[in-house]
């Protein structure tokens, strides 16, 4: 699967061949189901959730993009406590530098706290 978001907002995912316009929601939701097998496939889920939070598809209303944001820490917890295993030595280190410079950028204490949640689960 793969997941675009092109300059109009819209976010676009091709699977099997077939493109598909989703909302972001979607989006968020379908990255987060992607299969995770080695160390690589978290580090780049980790980091298309990290871009899809700090710029949410352009034209989307505030109220959209903080249900956006809150959506994107949900899966960021989820992957990082079901899924933390995979990760080498070296790409947790990474992952938790991340995460920990994403916590400082967060105005919410909601997003702050399951970033401190996921934290744990590395």
């Amino acid at each position: 699967t793969v997941t675009t978001i092109s300059s109009d907002g819209k976010v676009r995912m091709i699977r099997n061949g077939k493109t598909v316009e989703v909302d972001s929601i979607g989006a968020v939701g379908a990255i987060a189901n992607m299969a995770l097998k080695t160390s690589a496939d978290f580090v780049i889920q980790l980091n298309t959730l990290h871009t899809t939070y700090l710029n949410p598809p352009t034209g989307t209303r505030p109220n959209q993009q903080h249900t956006l944001r809150t959506a994107v820490m949900g899966r960021v917890l989820k992957l990082c406590r079901e899924h933390g295993k995979l990760l080498t030595s070296d790409d947790r280190e990474f992952c938790r530098n991340v995460l920990m410079k994403w916590k400082k950028l967060c105005a919410e204490d909601l997003h702050r706290e399951m970033l401190r949640l996921a934290l744990k689960g590395l």
